[in-house]
């Protein structure tokens, strides 16, 4: 009688309906920012400018804090993203 009711209960239960979340638990969007911003100067602060995404190089190109030689491979990284040509001189 218990296992029938039990096999009920789970029957019973809603189906979840939406996309499943990327980490463990669900997040607010202030918290997904903060991980989206932190994931960005991570990667700045320890890859080199030959395999940056192209956020990196429209965060480095955006913040006045980076020298402008980082800004400069920064630029001729989204160009190679791009496929922009760029002429030498």
């Amino acid at each position: 009688m218990k296992d029938q009711k039990n096999e009920m209960d789970l029957s019973k239960r809603k189906k979840v309906v939406g996309r499943p979340t990327r980490f463990d638990k669900a997040m607010t969007g202030k918290e997904r920012v903060a991980l989206y911003r932190l994931k960005i100067k991570t990667e700045i602060e320890n890859q080199a400018p030959e395999s940056w995404s192209e956020d990196a190089c429209i965060e480095v190109l955006t913040k006045k804090k980076y020298a402008i030689e980082l800004k400069n491979k920064a630029w001729t990284r989204i160009g190679f993203i791009n496929g922009w040509l760029f002429k030498e001189g």
